[in-house]
């Protein structure tokens, strides 16, 4: 891997599918604490991580089989079946919260201070070949998922972070051209 910071921006990329190659739990608490440098607003440092990991791993997909099978709705207790088979699959699985705010500017700035460390998280991972999936969506506001991981009511979940060993880099996907996206104001 290149150690320049452009260089691991562009040649990370989304990992779906892990080896069983083990990651020391040290090693994810020390990306973890590198990752915490990220710019947040009166330094709030507003992100809250829960960690499963090892048996615990082994017990959130456990938890969240059992779930599926509680969830009337099938086609959700489908896609809770296949997350509990994922979660399986990483090493560990990491959820990040924010603390909900009443204050709608301090919200936005903890929500972005918390994807900021996400990313410092993503790219400091990639540089030590290991692979993330970053996963959000529907099961993320799953009361029953909020309850076996222990989130509490005043608490946000940003994302459920799946951590890997890989063997195979996905091909890089096209960006748009970022000129598309600029509107350049110089005068």
């Amino acid at each position: 891997m290149s150690a320049s910071i452009r260089d691991v921006i562009r040649e990370r990329r989304t990992i779906r599918t892990f080896n069983n190659d083990p990651i020391e739990k040290e090693a994810i608490i020390q990306l973890l604490d590198d990752a915490s440098w990220a710019p947040n607003h009166k330094l709030r440092q507003p992100w809250r991580l829960v960690m499963f990991y090892g048996k615990g791993n082994e017990s959130l997909s456990e938890q969240m089989k059992n779930l599926s099978k509680q969830v009337s709705d099938e086609g959700a207790a489908k896609k809770i079946g296949k997350m509990a088979e994922k979660f399986s699959q990483s090493q560990a699985n990491i959820i990040i919260t924010v603390p909900k705010d009443e204050n709608e500017m301090k919200q936005e700035e903890d929500f972005s201070a918390v994807s900021a460390f996400i990313q410092n998280f993503l790219l400091l991972a990639w540089e030590q070949e290991i692979g993330v999936l970053w996963k959000t969506g529907k099961l993320i506001h799953q009361p029953g998922f909020r309850k076996i991981a222990g989130i509490k009511e005043d608490e946000a979940i940003v994302g459920v972070l799946m951590l890997g060993k890989f063997d195979d880099v996905p091909a890089p996907k096209p960006r748009e051209a970022i000129i598309e996206k600029l509107r350049l104001i110089e005068a």
